[in-house]
């Protein structure tokens, strides 16, 4: 044997030594990370077993009544004029009288994600990558510049002046007249001016307009809001990032927002789904509804209140739209 050969046969029992030394590595870690995550998992699911409990006492707040809606997937929910209910599912939108009785539809060409209604009863239907300006007869006025493929709007808020738009696919807040002409980009990543962007993990970016025409924007991943000047501007922000009842725990949450006539929040969440109401300082006031009341996969409770203080929650896997009143 010469000596190069033998140099070969060392390095390929050397090889073979450590492919063995991975293999008994490998089934080692897996066989400890299955028991890792069994461990893991009976552990979370009591866990989230307990979260799910709300003491009653914090539950002021009663459900009255619930709105079937006739649509497949519910999507979008908002309160016009007159208390007036309007629902965007399907390739539609549905309007309801402040009784629940269905008035009429709105047939749309395009799959409608979310809307905004006037106070003159104009609607602002977002598609996916755009918006549609609606007159309240339903006749359509206008459809906006299309914002690009990767875009993916998730909420739409009309105030005095400003049309607000967020768009999760580019992280970033819109800011139009109402003649659609793009007047701001709030919240776009910028490390030389301090600002870290929104952080979006998945597509739920929800924001509501207040009294005074600033705009309140939830940074979904950091279970943050924060108001915002219509040149964008932050003014104040709160966060609550808890899995206790008085915060937000999970990816992307609140998931959707409202604002009460007294500056409060309602929030919905996923995951561990809640319904809840905080002060403008973001302390926890009351829970609207526990976890016990909707189904475990409900995701897409979208937010509205209307001028008697009710709030109604769009429950997409109850086809419905419920309706909670104080007690």
């Amino acid at each position: 044997m010469t000596e190069s050969s033998g140099s070969v046969k060392s390095s390929l029992a050397f090889l073979v030594l450590c492919i063995a030394g991975v293999a008994v590595l490998t089934w080692w870690l897996l066989r400890h990370r299955r028991f890792t995550e069994e461990e893991l998992g009976k552990s979370f699911e009591y866990d989230l077993g307990e979260l799910r409990k709300v003491d009653p006492a914090l539950i002021t707040w009663r459900e009255a009544g619930r709105v079937p809606i006739g649509l497949s997937v519910l999507r979008g929910l908002a309160v016009g004029p007159d208390d007036r209910l309007y629902v965007a599912g399907d390739n539609m939108v549905a309007v309801y009288d402040a009784a629940g009785a269905e008035l009429h539809a709105l047939r749309l060409e395009d799959v409608p994600r979310c809307l905004a209604v006037d106070t003159d009863g104009t609607l602002y239907v977002a598609m996916k990558e755009h918006v549609q300006v609606h007159a309240p007869d339903g006749a359509r006025r206008a459809a906006w510049a299309g914002l690009g493929a990767k875009c993916l709007i998730t909420a739409v808020a009309v105030g005095e002046q400003n049309v607000y738009v967020a768009d999760a696919g580019n992280r970033v807040v819109l800011r139009y007249d109402k003649n659609g002409r793009l007047l701001a980009r709030i919240g776009e990543k910028d490390p030389d001016r301090g600002v870290q962007g929104f952080f979006v993990p998945s597509p739920y970016f929800d924001l509501a307009i207040d009294d005074n025409d600033t705009v309140w924007i939830v940074d979904p991943g950091r279970h943050t809001l924060g108001q915002y000047r219509a040149t964008g501007e932050l003014i104040t922000s709160w966060q609550r990032a808890s899995a206790a009842i008085d915060g937000f725990c999970g990816c992307c949450n609140p998931s959707h927002i409202a604002l009460r006539e007294d500056g409060s929040f309602v929030t919905s969440e996923k995951g561990l789904v809640r319904v809840k109401i905080y002060a403008p300082t973001g302390d926890l006031r009351s829970v609207v509804a526990a976890p016990a009341q909707f189904a475990e996969e409900a995701v897409g409770l979208d937010l509205a209140v209307d001028s008697q203080d009710r709030i109604f929650v769009l429950d997409p896997p109850g086809k419905s739209v419920r309706v909670f009143v104080q007690k």
